[in-house]
């Protein structure tokens, strides 16, 4: 203290608009990358099955998908996957509409609701596919 009388330098939050879903945007656009790449790996880069549609042979997309939310793990990343895209994308709607200039203390809370609405419906509508999938390859 007596060599240095002034404090360090630490970072304060004032409280105004951080929320966890703001502080954690990174960590979470870098598990949505990680999602992007092991998902274009495996379903477009993935195995190929054909399935014949009226004398036409077709990439059979349906037994990709089935097959892939049969493991439990793959099924277990996808889900958390999806969570952490609800955050991130709850978040970057509203930030969206900020950074454009459309900030107004009227108006805010109800985009950030829209948002999250938005958010909340998209993740669990792939998650709910994606469950959908493991529990039929259950059966």
């Amino acid at each position: 203290k007596k060599a240095r009388p002034q404090s360090y330098y630490t970072k304060v939050r004032t409280g105004r608009g951080a929320t966890l879903a703001s502080v954690s945007m990174i960590y979470t656009g870098l598990v949505i990358l990680g999602f992007l790449v092991s998902h274009l790996m495996h379903f477009k880069f993935g195995p190929v099955y054909y399935v014949d549609v009226n004398g036409t042979q077709m990439r059979d997309i349906y037994r990709v998908v089935m097959d892939y939310f049969a493991d439990p793990l793959q099924t277990g990343w996808y889900v958390l996957a999806m969570i952490t895209m609800a955050f991130h994308l709850g978040h970057g709607f509203q930030s969206t509409f900020q950074s454009l200039g459309f900030n107004h203390n009227k108006y805010t809370p109800f985009i950030k609701k829209i948002g999250m609405t938005y958010a909340v419906l998209i993740s669990a509508g792939f998650a709910g596919l994606s469950l959908w999938g493991y529990l039929q390859s259950s059966n």
